[in-house]
């Protein structure tokens, strides 16, 4: 008898909207114009390498993305509380509800990339990429066994890379250590993250 233990389940979703396409865009646009963007990490308010990271808003608890944006961006958000109720449900998760906590927009330039990090007071994290190719870089999750490097167990792989697919939302546990790739394009890779807290 097959016995699953410890399963960690991630969440892939894409869309075909062009309503959605063009909300991001605009978006996109506005915060380029009004330069509504540091080059602080979200994580902390020390000033970072921009090799490293760059682009995020400036401090973790001020980024209110979706609550700044709401009105210009509605059709973006429901796709995204639809796929996170998806997620809670795939997962037989007893929770009736969630909350944005922090939302932010990333525009990484060619030569930059993301170090591992987790997303700390939070339970479900996310990140969205927009007008992405493949040169942008991916995202690489970590596997969370720390012996996976000890042994050569059949399918201990130690991270999970996919590919900047544009339209495309990954929802996953904020605890799980992820990291990007670097931008090898000349165009910036644009992605949305945010953070959510659930309720039973």
């Amino acid at each position: 008898m097959k016995i699953s233990l410890f399963d960690n389940y991630i969440w892939k979703a894409r869309h075909a909207d062009y309503n959605i396409y063009n909300e991001v865009r605009s978006l996109v646009s506005d915060i380029t114009t009004s330069k509504d963007l540091t080059v602080r990490s979200h994580i902390s308010d020390e000033v970072v390498d921009t090799s490293v990271i760059h682009g995020s808003h400036d401090g973790m608890y001020g980024l209110q993305l979706f609550s700044k944006y709401e009105d210009t961006i509605s059709n973006f958000i429901d796709f995204v509380d639809n796929e996170i109720c998806n997620y809670i449900l795939s997962c037989n998760w007893k929770l009736h509800d969630h909350e944005y906590i922090h939302s932010w927009i990333n525009m990484t330039s060619n030569g930059t990339a993301q170090e591992w990090h987790t997303h700390a007071n939070s339970h479900i994290s996310g990140v969205y990429y927009h007008n992405t190719v493949i040169e942008h870089g991916g995202i690489i999750f970590k596997n969370p066994n720390p012996y996976v490097h000890m042994n050569l167990f059949p399918g201990n792989n130690p991270g999970i890379h996919f590919h900047p697919e544009p339209n495309t939302l990954f929802l996953f546990p904020s605890w799980m250590e992820h990291k990007t790739d670097k931008n090898r394009s000349d165009s910036q890779r644009i992605s949305i993250a945010f953070n959510v807290l659930t309720r039973h």
